[in-house]
């Protein structure tokens, strides 16, 4: 599609129709001077958006090689200074500028690959997934990430609805997406999750010794109570999202 006015895709000159089909992240030190090397391969839009998501909340400059309407190639060089902030009140991603060309399902291309690739590239994948959330969970802590993005069960039971009408393959993408989610959020380090185990572990592995009974039930009451807190703020999102004018 065609970036919006103000985008920095639209200040570079993207216009509609051209197609992403490489990326090369940049130095912090990038000053325009011309890119060398080889682009990695964009398979589909998918797969950017987790590149643009990792790059904006890492604060990494990057390039694209596109090719327009008419078969031409350039680049187009997003530096670090220029990337959108990630703020409660913006949205990176149309700050950028870059949106897919809609399409419906049946016209859409299969990226197939055989079992070796296929590994890697999830792989590849999960590890992308997991340095975005892991810093947009950060963010809710530093002011970066507003909590009226936290989603409940109806938030959850929405997105998973869309993604079945859609076809199978989203439908599995965002279980695993979920699946993802879940697990970071385990690992937080607060009683009553495996997280607070961890921080016992750890505990005492430096200390020598054991937290007492007393001390772990009362902290076990604090991670119920925190826990129980989070869950009516998701609930409470949701009701605002979807059932308040």
């Amino acid at each position: 599609q065609a970036p919006p006015e103000q985008s920095i895709a639209a200040k570079l000159g993207v216009a509609a129709g051209d197609q992403v089909i490489g990326w090369q992240s940049l130095p912090s030190d990038y000053s325009g001077a011309p890119i060398l090397g080889e682009f990695d391969p964009v398979p589909s839009w998918n797969a950017l958006r987790w590149q643009l998501l990792d790059a904006v909340t890492g604060e990494q400059g990057f390039a694209l090689e596109m090719r327009d309407a008419s078969g031409g190639r350039h680049i187009k060089s997003f530096r670090q200074g220029d990337l959108p902030q990630v703020t409660p009140e913006s949205d990176p991603l149309k700050a950028l500028g870059l949106f897919p060309q809609i399409t419906p399902p049946s016209e859409w291309n299969q990226l197939k690959l055989g079992p070796i690739d296929a590994l890697s590239f999830a792989s590849q994948r999960v590890y992308v997934i997991t340095k975005v959330s892991m810093r947009l969970m950060l963010g809710l802590l530093t002011g970066k990430t507003t909590l009226k993005q936290l989603g409940g069960p109806l938030s959850i039971a929405d997105m998973a609805g869309k993604s079945a009408q859609v076809g199978w393959q989203p439908f599995v993408a965002f279980l695993a997406l979920m699946s993802i989610s879940i697990g970071l959020l385990n690992l937080v380090p607060l009683p009553m999750l495996d997280g607070g185990q961890l921080l016992y572990d750890a505990w005492e592995l430096v200390a020598g010794k054991r937290i007492t009974l007393s001390l772990q039930e009362k902290l076990q009451k604090v991670g119920f109570l925190l826990l129980i807190a989070l869950s009516l703020l998701a609930l409470f999102n949701d009701l605002q999202r979807y059932l308040l004018p």
